[in-house]
């Protein structure tokens, strides 16, 4: 389900798990119709990941500057783990088509993957933000557009 992590904020979870199903970057550029969907619909769900991400970190920095809110908030760690599933494993591509997919191969790699990124969970490779994952400055580029546009 792809639904707000600011949803999953009213109880204040000690932690927020995200596995992000949409790569960030892509090898070869999308050249057909379907492929340039798929990407923008990658991209458009990366822009709204990472404004949720950051939108909690901000919360939790805002936090840390004030502790009168400690009172009735505390932080939320944010985890993000990203979907890897090695290709050689499943003959098609991870494509908007692939999300309706009941291939059993397809199915076992997606398994597979899952196995060998849980220990990512509880490390440091999954904490957020860091290189890789759901852009902490895509949130600030696309303020600065709208401040300069604004101007």
């Amino acid at each position: 389900m792809n639904s707000p992590i600011s949803t999953s904020t009213d109880g204040r979870p000690d932690e927020i798990w995200v596995v992000q199903i949409n790569p960030q970057a892509r090898r070869a550029l999308p050249e057909t119709s379907n492929e340039i969907i798929d990407r923008r619909n990658e991209l458009s769900g990366n822009l709204a990941l990472g404004q949720e991400l950051y939108f909690t970190e901000r919360i939790n920095a805002l936090l840390a500057e004030n502790k009168a809110l400690a009172k009735r908030y505390k932080p939320i760690k944010l985890r993000v783990v990203q979907l890897h599933v090695d290709l050689r494993d499943y003959p098609g591509t991870l494509d908007y088509a692939s999300k309706f997919d009941r291939n059993p191969t397809l199915i076992h790699a997606l398994m597979r993957s899952g196995r060998d990124r849980a220990e990512w969970f509880f490390d440091a490779r999954s904490e957020w933000p860091r290189e890789g994952t759901a852009l902490r400055r895509s949130v600030y580029v696309t303020r600065l557009h709208a401040m300069s546009d604004a101007e």
